[in-house]
């Protein structure tokens, strides 16, 4: 059969094939599993930051956040789509005014609006990709970030950090059309990014540096410091203020919002935090983040793009690593914070690949009669099997009925109407108030719902009640009542499925008492 005419002139390479697989397969992974632990609210301990003051601004027309811990730019972008979904929820007939919300269905719009922005980041790396280096360094950079476990996790949570990645990775492609042509529009429009990545996450400021940069690799400038740098510059500026304007109307409370997330990062957090946390990045891009062996193609394009040195290279290199730098420099240790980075850091793992393949075949000319697919196919199922078996792997435990949600229907079934239940934070919740009662003090109750992963860090905070703490495992962890066993693993800490443990205190027992703090030493 012959092919449309259409077909003949513009033939399908491969790399149009793994962006497609790329693109399809990373949407597949990032939407499936968005409605995990509905319909309760309190899964993930850091979506209720972002997600209620969408709502409230919703509820009251108010735009002003009032607190400045996170930029805004996510939570205007969760407002809109929480404008829309109220529109379909009035014409679903699920409520008739903003009065009659539910949650549910807005966390789950919202998580859906994470997943589609995680998978607009792959167009966004396929287009710096492309302009910078060629299709199929910029596909397999796609395919990379498709895969890459950590970044398809966090694209069901309605938290910063993929919306930072995503800007970041279009300040990247704007840097390069600077770079490469460096019209005063380039500018503004890389200046524009740059600073919606910093109203992102405050983190992703630092990707301003490609600005400067591009400046420099532009072979256009009219000197150093011209009119187009300060332009560039001043739209940082604007952009972030464009994107977050009550942090300028409320200076005193936005610099009290920076200066507190700068202590806690300097403070640190109980189960993230520790020492020497460069070194721990970048332990972790190699094992739990890319795997092995796509790291190791990471670090061979980063040796390509420096033994092949242009002065665009650096738009790829330089952001990655004084990020880290940065970053590591605090002893909080979110991996989570490592976002920004993913796509350039994917865009090294698409050069090093395609550069390898070149520099194999030329050094090996028995391969050069071997088509290329040939080669290359196996290749690539070897170096994202890691990568690919963490990612579903991930997207199964999202995707299947959570513990939370069972443990939670047990609850209701089994347990004594009127029992005073005391319950983790992030364990079960939305249980009925007029049939339980709910302990606010962690040392008195009928019944302890906790899990495996967060117990240890939100039961006691002090090293003294933690020893305490210990006493309860020892009591009633080792013959629960019930057990709803989960994942034994956790690569990315708020994932689903934890094991849900349901305690009944034992009456043959004594007591447990509220441990009292050590006495004040005297003076």
């Amino acid at each position: 059969m012959k092919l449309p005419a259409f077909i003949r002139r513009h033939p399908i390479g491969w790399s149009s094939v793994i962006l497609a697989v790329a693109l399809l397969g990373g949407l597949a992974l990032r939407l499936s599993g968005a409605d995990f632990c509905l319909p309760m609210e309190h899964c993930h301990p850091d979506e209720h930051w972002l997600l209620n003051p969408a709502l409230k601004m919703l509820r009251s027309g108010d735009f002003n956040p009032h607190f400045f811990i996170y930029p805004t730019l996510f939570i205007y972008i969760l407002l809109a789509v929480f404008s829309l979904t109220f529109i379909v929820g009035v014409s679903a007939g699920m409520w008739g005014g903003v009065g009659g919300i539910k949650v549910a269905p807005f966390l789950l719009a919202g998580r859906l609006a994470a997943g589609l922005l995680g998978t607009a980041t792959l167009v966004a790396v396929y287009a710096a990709g492309k302009r910078l280096f060629d299709r199929n360094s910029a596909a397999v950079a796609a395919l990379a970030l498709c895969l890459m476990p950590l970044h398809v996790s966090n694209s069901h949570f309605i938290v910063t950090d993929v919306p930072a990645g995503f800007f970041c990775a279009l300040a990247l492609y704007a840097a390069a059309r600077v770079a490469g042509e460096g019209s005063a529009k380039h500018y503004r429009v890389a200046g524009l990014l740059a600073g919606f990545s910093a109203a992102a996450k405050y983190n992703a400021a630092l990707v301003g540096v490609n600005i400067i940069i591009a400046h420099w690799a532009n072979p256009r400038r009219e000197g150093f410091w011209s009119a187009n740098l300060l332009r560039g510059i001043a739209w940082c500026a604007i952009g972030f203020f464009i994107a977050s304007p009550y942090s300028l109307f409320e200076l005193p409370r936005f610099l009290d919002g920076m200066a507190h997330e700068i202590a806690h990062y300097r403070r640190g957090h109980i189960g993230h935090q520790g020492d020497y946390n460069r070194l721990f990045y970048i332990i972790f891009l190699s094992s739990r983040g890319f795997g092995p062996v796509l790291a190791a193609l990471g670090l061979y394009g980063a040796w390509t793009m420096l033994r092949r040195f242009r002065r665009e290279n650096l738009l790829v290199l330089v952001f990655p690593a004084l990020y880290i730098l940065f970053l590591g420099g605090y002893k909080v240790r979110f991996v989570r914070n490592l976002m920004p980075v993913l796509p350039y850091l994917s865009i090294w793992i698409g050069v090093g690949a395609v550069a390898l393949f070149s520099d194999v075949r030329a050094s090996w000319p028995g391969l050069g009669r071997i088509k290329a697919w040939k080669v290359a196919l196996p290749a690539l199922l070897v170096a994202f099997a890691v990568p690919g078996y963490l990612t579903l792997g991930e997207s199964y435990a999202l995707a299947r009925d959570d513990t939370r949600v069972r443990a939670r229907e047990w609850v209701i079934q089994n347990i004594p109407p009127g029992s005073t239940i005391y319950y983790q934070s992030w364990s079960v919740d939305a249980l009925p108030p007029d049939r339980f009662k709910r302990s606010r003090d962690r040392w008195s109750w009928d019944y302890y719902i906790g899990t495996d992963r967060l117990s240890r860090k939100y039961f006691a905070m002090e090293s003294w009640a933690r020893e305490k703490y210990e006493e309860v495992v020892e009591a009633y962890q080792h013959h629960p009542l019930m057990v709803f066993e989960g994942r034994k693993e956790n690569p990315f800490y708020y994932t689903a499925n934890p094991s849900v443990y349901i305690m009944k205190r034992d009456p043959q027992r004594t007591r447990i008492r509220a441990p009292q703090p050590p006495p004040a030493p005297a003076r």
